[in-house]
């Protein structure tokens, strides 16, 4: 203190030269500092005072005290405040000096697709991407899949289909009428056909661009569809080796064909509706070989056909696992006609992405009117609906091409999966 004391006696002389304002002004913060009314502290300020040193533009001084700087003249010596470092490791950030560097969250970065909230620092999601990248080679197409979070890839583009020819005198004509799901699946074909091959095509898709010339690549092409779905199929050709206009339709590992007329041959358009079934035949011998069952779904994404441990959803019984997550609805349309469809239960994810509605937990297997639905439901329902009939109801097919529909009539009517009543795998509609 002395030694203070004494530095501030020697600058009163030169205090009429030139003082140090500075100097006095941080000599007398440091002395009043502890105690106001010291020796010290009252020769400080006279020296400061004498040194007319309020009236000289405020600067900070030539040196602070250990811990301190001067970042504001007014303000003089104060205790160095914390600072973010000039740059933190890896994907982190500081934001308050106090807490230094920390890991960039989701609300820093305000991502415009999304963002993975991750421990090491979050990330924004890319951009979705809108076509394939790379581009496609000029031998492939680009393919889409998914709709709520869509992933584009190149497939190559097939070379024309090479027809599946059956024999006419191979089959014998039996009574019997023809299987409406049946024909459902030949329409499913035919509309997956032109959804990927628009260009062979009109633009209303009822005839081929090329007319007659294009039929029989037309006949390979949905005999290709209905293979996907376990259906052989191939155009009939007569005794004296023509192909005809009718194309040969026959499940997996039965010897029942039925035979529709598809094409104008003079135009080269769709015969469609139910007019176009013409006859149910067989290869030999009866038909005694039940149609096998494909476990495996034919169109990605497919949904649950059992519940398991996994996808039972919480607080529902446990003797469910192992059973249909499905139940089948109905409804009645006009003019006598009712309608069914099998709706999947609390699929969440799945229904999202179908339906592309991030609300729904429960969906038909795709939307209205989509190529795949057909084929889909007959996987779901271990290969098609089943009538089941009582009171005098035959549940007579309508004539709207759907085989989930029927005719109401004076009896009862339910419609099924296509397992047997007594399995533990069945499912039906309330009888109606």
């Amino acid at each position: 203190m002395r030694r203070l004391l004494l530095a501030v006696l020697l600058i009163l002389p030169l205090a009429a030269c030139k003082p140090d304002c500075n100097q006095l002004k941080m000599i007398m913060e440091t002395t009043c500092a502890p105690d106001q009314t010291s020796t010290a502290c009252v020769a400080a300020r006279l020296a400061y005072t004498q040194a007319d040193c309020k009236d000289q533009p405020a600067t900070c001084p030539t040196r602070c005290p250990a811990g301190q700087e001067c970042t504001d003249p007014a303000k003089g010596c104060q205790p160095i405040a914390p600072k973010c470092p000039e740059q933190c490791e890896g994907n982190a950030i500081c934001t308050d000096p106090a807490v230094g560097c920390r890991p960039v969250t989701c609300a820093d970065l305000q991502c415009t697709y999304g963002c993975d909230e991750l421990s090491t620092g979050s990330v924004c999601k890319p951009k979705p991407p809108t076509t394939c990248d790379p581009a496609c080679a000029a031998d492939e197409k680009c393919v889409q899949s998914g709709t709520v979070t869509p992933v584009f890839h190149c497939e190559k583009i097939p070379g024309p289909p090479t027809p599946g020819l059956i024999p006419d005198e191979e089959l014998t004509v039996v009574p019997g009428d023809m299987n409406p799901q049946m024909w459902g699946q030949v329409e499913a074909a035919i509309g997956r056909f032109k959804s990927l091959h628009a260009e062979l095509w009109n633009t209303d898709k009822t005839c081929l661009s090329n007319g007659a010339a294009g039929i029989d690549n037309a006949f390979a092409g949905i005999a290709t569809e209905l293979a996907r779905v376990t259906i052989i199929a191939g155009q009939s050709i007569t005794k004296d080796g023509q192909r005809s206009d009718a194309l040969f339709v026959n499940r997996t590992g039965t010897k029942r064909y039925e035979e529709y007329h598809l094409f104008d041959y003079a135009r080269g358009c769709v015969a469609t509706g139910t007019n176009s079934m013409k006859g149910v035949y067989l290869r030999s011998g009866d038909d005694t070989v039940p149609p096998p069952v494909s476990d495996t779904c034919p169109y990605e994404p497919c949904p649950a056909r059992e519940w398991t441990a996994e996808t039972l959803p919480p607080g529902w019984d446990s003797a469910l696992i192992g059973k249909p997550s499905y139940i089948i609805q109905w409804h009645s349309h006009t003019m006598g006609n009712n309608d069914s469809t099998p709706y999947l239960q609390r699929q969440c994810s799945y229904c999202n992405e179908v339906m592309n509605d991030p609300n729904r937990c429960g969906c038909p297997v795709r939307p209205d009117g989509h190529v795949e639905r057909v084929p889909v439901e007959d996987w779901l329902m271990y290969g098609g609906f089943r009538r089941d009939s009582r009171n005098g109801q035959d549940c007579t097919p309508n004539d709207t091409d759907n085989p989930a529909a029927w005719l109401a009539g004076t009896g009862d009517c339910r419609m099924c999966n296509s397992k047997p009543n007594d399995s533990a795998l069945s499912v039906c509609t309330e009888w109606n």
